[in-house]
């Protein structure tokens, strides 16, 4: 059994200046630190995740301008592309009517010239069927 002495109160007061010691100056230092490292902890993991954020918002973002340029980039190569054609076919014609005058143009000149010939040599036939005739009359 335990005895209820002197000693036994001396002991107590020891047991409760221990504790209010140790409380003051361990427990509540060391709890103090402990909530500094949670509220630390805590605030660097919302820095975390809302850094995070920001990087999904601005990766979003940039696949979004890589999107549209591609789209406006697609949509300058199909429009430049038609006036391409459009310009090619516009030479083409071009050079179709061009190639038809020249043609053209020399067609009658070369009717013409044919002309001309005809007549050149239709005179120069007459003139010689007309020797040919004289040498075979003589």
């Amino acid at each position: 059994m335990v005895e209820i002495n002197g000693w036994f109160l001396v002991q107590v007061v020891n047991f409760i200046m221990l504790v209010f010691l140790l409380n003051r100056l361990l427990f509540k230092p060391l709890l103090s630190l402990f909530e500094k490292r949670e509220n630390i902890i805590s605030t660097s993991l919302k820095e975390a995740k809302l850094l995070d954020e920001r990087k999904d918002r601005a990766l979003k973002e940039m696949q979004d301008a890589i999107y549209e340029a591609n789209r406006q980039a697609n949509d300058t190569f199909i429009r430049l592309r038609q006036e391409g054609f459009s310009l090619q076919n516009d030479y083409i014609k071009t050079a179709q009517d061009n190639s038809l005058k020249t043609l053209y143009y020399a067609l009658r000149e070369i009717s013409s010239e044919s002309q001309r010939a005809k007549e050149a040599i239709k005179g120069e036939i007459e003139k010689y069927s007309d020797e040919i005739a004289k040498k075979f009359l003589h």
